[in-house]
């Protein structure tokens, strides 16, 4: 391990503009349950991931569509985040079935939206936040995804889509208890939902 301590480097990709962007579901993420200190509670979370094909980096040389996404309870109460975003995103409410017997939010995945993405700043740093998701208005033509179709279910967990993720979903993930009980054991790591770097951990010698 090294100690050499370094400044971390800062990202050459800007935010995103604040607007509406036709997009695509990309990527329905099951992060786990995740423990909160300021609210003192856990709750299991999903990260839904649009790519946006109007808007594009490049990398490796390569033009790509940029992503935009947000994390979620996963909930159907009729108050929560997820059930008015699918409400609206849909265009319809749940009906008695789909709340008796849950509903697959895999069907998501690969369908078109108009996001809103809006812009905060913290710390004099600029960051894009996704605000809302819509249906695409009709008659317009539907974007299709360029990119590959990313599931990933915490509860059976595949390597390979794993690796694939962004490094911060990674983390978060890794910090999620569902991943600590499999790779740790019974302990509980402080993990810091930021960095991802583990405190407060005795290590015995």
């Amino acid at each position: 391990m090294s100690l050499l301590l370094q400044r971390k480097k800062e990202t050459s990709i800007p935010p995103l503009e604040g607007g509406t962007y036709m997009a695509v579901c990309v990527g329905v993420i099951d992060i786990g349950t995740q423990y909160y200190e300021r609210f003192k509670k856990s709750s299991p979370k999903v990260i839904l991931i649009f790519e946006i094909p109007s808007e594009r980096i490049e990398v490796d040389g390569e033009s790509k569509p940029r992503w935009i996404s947000g994390t979620y309870t996963q909930s159907m109460n009729s108050k929560s985040k997820l059930t008015e975003l699918l409400t609206v995103w849909r265009g319809k409410v749940f009906n008695d079935v789909e709340l008796e017997i849950g509903f697959d939010l895999t069907q998501q995945l690969g369908q078109p939206a108009m996001v809103q993405v809006t812009q905060s700043e913290k710390d004099g740093v600029v960051y894009s936040n996704l605000s809302g998701v819509s249906g695409i208005p009709k008659g317009m033509p539907a974007p299709t995804a360029e990119g590959e179709l990313l599931l990933y279910d915490i509860g059976a967990p595949d390597e390979e889509v794993f690796g694939k993720l962004p490094e911060w979903i990674r983390k978060k993930i890794e910090a999620s208890e569902e991943w600590q009980a499999a790779h740790i054991g019974t302990e509980e790591l402080d993990i810091d939902m930021e960095t991802g770097e583990v405190s407060d951990m005795e290590v015995p010698f």
